[in-house]
């Protein structure tokens, strides 16, 4: 699996909107086998799927989307879970864990508001 993680100083970018950079990490088992950065050089949200779709990317963990911009990418192949922030690094070892829906990883005043029940995510 794919997953890429907007990032804007160490943590998770608050809208995906408009992150500048995205981190792909290749995993498999749990386990993260490769990372690499790669500029979101697009601001037109059918070229940022075009984008994250050719990237390989399986899964979107971000911070706030617009409804647009996530169907359009559930549409396109890949799953979404919004509204987390946090550091990159303890976002990702708590997905591998399975402990994402964990609070602290919520942004604020979005407990109860999750959109990701549209688009089950598997690890």
């Amino acid at each position: 699996m794919k997953i890429a993680i907007p990032c804007w100083q160490n943590i998770v970018s608050p809208v995906f909107d408009v992150a500048c950079t995205v981190l792909l990490v290749e995993t498999a088992n749990g386990l993260e086998l490769s990372r690499y950065t790669s500029a979101l050089s697009c601001s037109d949200p059918f070229a940022r799927v075009q984008q994250l779709v050719i990237s390989g990317a399986d899964l979107l963990i971000c911070g706030a989307i617009s409804a647009q911009l996530e169907s359009m990418l559930i549409s396109a192949g890949v799953q979404v879970v919004s509204n987390i922030c946090g550091a990159v690094d303890d976002v990702l070892n708590a997905f591998l864990k399975g402990a994402l829906v964990d609070t602290p990883f919520l942004m604020p005043g979005c407990q109860g508001q999750r959109r990701r029940s549209r688009n089950r995510y598997r690890r």
